[in-house]
């Protein structure tokens, strides 16, 4: 079934000439493959670009492939919508992020990964950045496999928030360098260094004060700074990033607690002072990324087994899960000022 495309979508952009549906049986023979397409990881909405002529979509896949020389996008969507133009297509809400400039600190590993990762399947430009050129390396080329058609909207920048004397000026040099093609819309802040989780009685005042060069005065320099590079609007977001922790700390958790609640404190006061502009920030809870990896094999199972009996869902979240609510932040024009609580239940139970 062909369809004419909507374009009446209030505030959105114009996005695709022409549609075709397609049922699920028969769709991958139709399209000359042998099997059905994998797609990793996420099951995503819709995803589209401007230049696309057609658009397929099916119910078990997700991934693109090459058709008569057109790039093909397969979907996976829900049994229901097929055959219901209005429902399968849900443009109004999935093409937010078309075309939009996002920034994530601290995007080459973990959450930063996946809130990169997620973006980009929305159509978004994307620009992370890392304190080690060689990981900024590395999660470009892994961003552009990702999706292959997407490589002119990926790119990454150095940008070392460790050291005070040279924090404000480093953010601005990545804020230039990363607004040279456009102001950006949304920017995601996940960047963070070890944690020492020592006694508060064996911690040293610079040991102290150390642990909040990235997490706490980078955010805040960057809130200091971000408003000249980003569009004046409602649209525009910042999102930081902080813990559970902050209000259920455990032992050897007190200096976290004490940055991370600096952080939220941070997001009010700068959703107050950038407003049009929204602040939020996303509450995390026991995440499984690649910090986890410090851990001996032998007290990794135990770890994580008390993290998940410290939930109501009884598990431990992954970064994919995490970076949805960033996205959330994003998207929700009407939302700022919000601490979003991403903790399996944690501070309910």
């Amino acid at each position: 079934m062909v369809a004419p495309a909507d374009d009446g979508c209030s505030g959105g952009r114009r996005l695709l000439r022409r549609r075709i549906y397609c049922t699920v049986g028969g769709l991958h023979q139709s399209l000359g493959l042998s099997k059905p397409v994998e797609f990793p990881q996420y099951v995503r909405s819709l995803y589209h670009r401007p230049s696309l002529q057609v658009l397929v979509i099916s119910l078990t896949t997700r991934s693109s492939v090459h058709h008569q020389g057109q790039a093909i996008f397969l979907f996976p969507v829900a049994t229901s919508t097929l055959g219901t133009t209005n429902k399968a297509m849900g443009l109004k809400y999935t093409s937010t992020l078309q075309d939009a400039r996002v920034l994530v600190l601290g995007g080459t590993s973990g959450i930063g990964y996946c809130i990169a990762e997620n973006a980009l399947a929305h159509g978004a430009h994307v620009t992370v950045s890392s304190s080690q050129q060689t990981r900024i390396d590395a999660t470009v080329q892994k961003l552009q496999n990702f999706i292959p058609e997407a490589k002119s909207r990926v790119e990454g920048f150095q940008c070392d928030l460790s050291d005070l004397t040279t924090l404000v000026p480093n953010i601005k040099s990545l804020l230039i360098a990363a607004t040279k093609a456009g102001k950006l819309d949304h920017i995601a802040f996940t960047a963070g260094d070890a944690i020492s989780t020592k006694a508060i009685a064996d911690q040293t005042i610079e040991a102290l004060q150390s642990m909040g060069n990235v997490r706490f005065y980078g955010a805040l320099a960057l809130g200091s700074l971000a408003a000249d590079y980003m569009v004046p609007a409602s649209t525009s977001s910042i999102t930081l990033t902080s813990g559970t922790m902050s209000h259920r700390p455990i032992k050897g958790f007190s200096a976290v607690a004490a940055w991370g609640s600096g952080i939220e404190g941070i997001t009010c006061g700068l959703a107050v002072d950038l407003a049009p502009l929204r602040v939020n920030m996303v509450s995390a809870g026991a995440v499984y990324t690649e910090m986890f990896s410090g851990i001996p094999k032998e007290q990794l199972e135990y770890v994580l087994a008390s993290f998940r009996e410290a939930t109501l869902l009884n598990q431990v979240g992954t970064p994919e899960e995490l970076s949805e609510a960033y996205l959330y932040c994003m998207r929700c024009t009407f939302a700022t000022g919000s601490i979003v609580e991403v903790d399996g239940g944690r501070m309910r139970k």
